[in-house]
This record gives C-alpha cells, structure tokens and sequence, in this order.
C-alpha cells in the first residue's frame, strides 16, 4: 500500500505543479507540496500509518526533476519533462534520513512505520546518513549512504593505463586482459514469449509479468556483482589509473554495435573505479582518446593500425614496434 501511495502523491504532485504554472505562470515549490501533504495526513488514516519521511520522497523526487529539466532547456539539451507513472511502473523505493539501526539477534533491523522492520546481515562500521528501501521484482533490498574518513596515506603503486572493448572488456598496459561480457537473455525471451501469449487483463498475465521481471532483475544483479569484482581488484594493485575519456553516447549511434557497447558498461566500469579509487587514496585520469591506439607510451612514436582489426574492438598497442635501440625508456610518463 506504501508504494502506491507513492505512485500516487508524484502524480498529484505533478498535476499540481502543471495546474500551478497553468493558473498563475510560476512553479510551486518543494515546501509549498509539504504542506498540502500535511493537510492529506491530517484527514486520511491511510496516509498517516506510514513514516512522512517515506512520503516525502516522491516529492523530492519530482522537484529534482523538475530541476534538471529547467537546467537541460537552459543549456539547450533535449528537455525531457516529467512524465505520471503507472501503477506497473511506479515509485519501488523509498528514504528515510538518520535511520535508527538496532541488533536484533544475529541480523540487524531497521523499523519503519506501518511496514515492520526490515532485516539484513551485515552493518558498516560508519554513521549510517541515509537508508533506502528499494522493492525491484527480485527481492527487497536495503541501501545505506554512509559517511567514510578521508583517505590517509597509501602504499605507492606502479600506475596503470586501461582500455575499454568488447572483444577484451578491459585492457591493463601491464598485459592483463578481461574477456568481454555476453548477456545471456534466454531466460528473458522465453518469459517475453509466455507473455506475448497471455490474454490481456487476466491473472494469467499478471503472473507471466512478474515472472518477466524478476528475469530482467536478475541480469543486472549478476553483472552489477561481476563488474565490483573486476574493479576492487583493480584498484587493490593500483591506486593510479588512467582510462579514455570515451563519448559512449555517441559511440552506441552505431547500430551494429551498440548493445555490445552496453552489455561491457563502460560508464559503469568507469564510475566504480573512480570511487573506489578515490576511496583508497588514489586518483583516476580521464585521457584524450585521440590516436591512442597508435601512439606508443615511451616514446611517443606513431604508428599505422594493424590491418583488419576495428577501432572498437582493439586492444591498445602495449609496445612500440621501432626497435628496442630506438624506443627509450626515459621518456616522461604522462602522470
């Protein structure tokens, strides 16, 4: 019930917005929808059996995107503007700000209003900021935002230089390569099809729906779990990184290799070893990827393309072909 009246409060919160700027030509804020939201719970039950935290969120949801939406016409981008959502397609989350986390046995718990309290394993050993209660098709899950120590001092390491594919989903300079990832969506098409079949507005088809979800939910799960490996162990042997500063928008309008583009997560790839490796006191520079497949890193020599071999799908030259006498080592890094 908690997540339809989410649904529900960013609908009316949107059709007020629209009606606001309809009447009188200016925006209603963020504080002006508590209040109206304070009038809801003063005169329906429903509404207060649940904590005001939760109910907030769809609100602040709606103001954050209603923000970007005025800064995307402002610099001149596609605008985008927020849309109602279904009952299929709703809010399946929610926030709470400074949770109160207790031990219960084993597990911790964290009690919310309405709901009951809501288990998990383990606990960071940090304040805990925020705590969000996600429910996707899979499973219930909670997120917790918490506050780290700035990062003291780290061993040195030997820089590194990666490059992204699909053939190799990541190339080290130190010869280290990744295999590329192919999803595999048997499971997915063959729940597709079920549903296909199914008639519409029966029960049937409502089971069929929920068994198509979960199999979308579990792909993301298992790659999420995948790509975390890869870049933990990443950033354990370096805490100096280099990656191409890639324009992947542009790069998927290639109609031939766009979902092998999406299924390495280059942008993903990309953002956790930014995190991680600012975490672990290190740093991650984004280089320009002009003629860095043919330029060689000691020397700075030039060189033509092996015959063949696509741009995409390259593994970067991890050494120059000139001979040994005339490729030397004294050349500056580009650190």
């Amino acid at each position: 019930m908690l997540f339809r009246q989410l649904t529900d409060l960013w609908n009316a919160g949107l059709q007020e917005r629209m009606e606001c700027y309809r009447k009188t030509g200016e925006s209603i804020q963020r504080y002006d929808q508590y209040k109206s939201m304070t009038v809801i719970r003063s005169e329906d039950e429903c509404f207060r059996q649940f904590p005001v935290e939760a109910q907030r969120t769809p609100l602040n949801r709606l103001d954050k995107a209603f923000r970007a939406f005025f800064h995307r016409m402002k610099v001149g981008e596609k605008p985008g503007f927020p849309r109602f959502k279904s009952k299929h397609r709703g809010i399946h989350s929610f926030d709470i700000d400074d949770p109160t986390i207790r031990r219960r046995g084993q597990r911790y718990a964290l009690s919310v209003k309405g709901i009951g309290d809501v288990r998990f394993a383990a606990m960071p050993a940090r304040h805990v900021r925020q705590a969000r209660i996600v429910r996707p098709a899979l499973r219930t899950s909670i997120h917790l935002v918490v506050e780290l120590p700035d990062a003291g001092c780290v061993t040195p390491s030997p820089p590194v230089g990666i490059d992204v594919g699909i053939r190799s989903r990541c190339a080290l300079s130190t010869g280290e390569a990744h295999a590329g990832v192919r999803v595999d969506c048997r499971r997915i098409k063959r729940a597709q099809k079920l549903l296909s079949h199914a008639r519409k507005a029966s029960g049937n088809r409502a089971k069929k729906r929920q068994v198509l979800a979960k199999a979308r939910a579990r792909v993301p799960v298992s790659e999420r779990q995948a790509l975390h490996r890869l870049t933990r162990a990443i950033t354990r042997k370096h805490n100096r990184i280099a990656v191409e500063d890639l324009k992947i928008l542009n790069m998927v309008r290639n109609g031939k290799q766009s979902r092998s583009i999406h299924e390495q997560q280059w942008g993903r790839f990309v953002s956790q070893l930014t995190y991680k490796a600012e975490r672990a006191g290190g740093e991650l520079v984004r280089a320009d990827p002009k003629r860095t497949s043919m330029t060689c890193s000691s020397c700075r020599h030039g060189q033509s393309m092996p015959p063949g071999r696509s741009r995409i799908s390259l593994q970067r030259l991890r050494s120059c072909r000139r001979p040994r006498r005339q490729c030397s080592e004294e050349y500056p890094q580009p650190w």
